[in-house]
């Protein structure tokens, strides 16, 4: 009875090893797999969506230094003409609202222009923006809006103090493919730091007129018969 209690235990004994050492191995085997997953992600994201990431990083440049511009025709190359290039898209285009109207004209294009010179106050797109504050998919005006923005697939707001001083329009990729959530975010940084550039290149050209009207009172107050 010894004898038989003994080698019944040193079988369980070794079966629970072995089933031990078996839970050991796949779990182990398990941490590898799931090592190689990720490294092979790595290498996918590294040698097949360079590109990419060299173009979100470099946007996210553009953005970050537009702020610090000093004229508009550098916040027009940031809109319009890094995006198209960095994200190779079929076109862009810039649109500001006039000073004397509500409209909005026509700045500047790269690789494709819409068909309208300008957008009435009134008009869907305009004031859906202006309700919405986000971006806009032109697919949502209908034909109508085809007609006058040919190639382009979105609308970006730039708004100043909830007020939409301009807006940019931009196309899908050149190769068909359609813009993604990460890219459209990307769009909508480029819009909020335009309209702080905007903001300084106003408080700038504000300031250079304050001084040169102070310049030319000290004038008249020198040479009173100027007046």
């Amino acid at each position: 009875m010894s004898l038989l209690d003994w080698s019944l235990g040193k079988v369980l004994g070794e079966a629970h090893f072995t089933t031990a050492a078996e839970a050991l191995i796949t779990i182990g085997f398990g941490f590898a797999l799931n090592r190689l997953h990720k490294t092979f992600e790595d290498w996918v994201d590294r040698f097949l969506f360079w590109r990419r990431h060299r173009a979100e990083t470099y946007l996210r440049r553009v953005a970050a230094a537009l702020p610090f511009a000093s004229a508009d025709e550098a916040i027009t190359d940031g809109l319009v003409y890094e995006p198209v290039e960095a994200l190779d898209l079929t076109g862009a285009a810039l649109y500001r609202r006039a000073q004397t109207s509500g409209d909005f004209e026509f700045v500047a294009a790269w690789r494709a222009s819409p068909m309208a010179g300008k957008f009435d106050a009134n008009d869907n797109l305009v004031r859906f923006l202006q309700a919405e504050e986000k971006v806009v998919w032109l697919s949502e005006l209908g034909t109508k809006g085809e007609d006058r923005t040919g190639v382009f697939v979105i609308s970006v707001p730039i708004l100043v103090r909830h007020q939409i001083i301009a807006f940019t329009l931009y196309g899908s990729h050149r190769n068909g493919a359609q813009l993604d959530p990460d890219e459209v975010r990307l769009l909508e940084e480029l819009a909020v730091e335009a309209s702080r550039a905007y903001d300084h290149v106003e408080a700038v050209r504000t300031r250079e007129q304050m001084e040169l009207m102070r310049r030319q009172l000290e004038r008249l107050a020198q040479n009173p018969q100027l007046g």
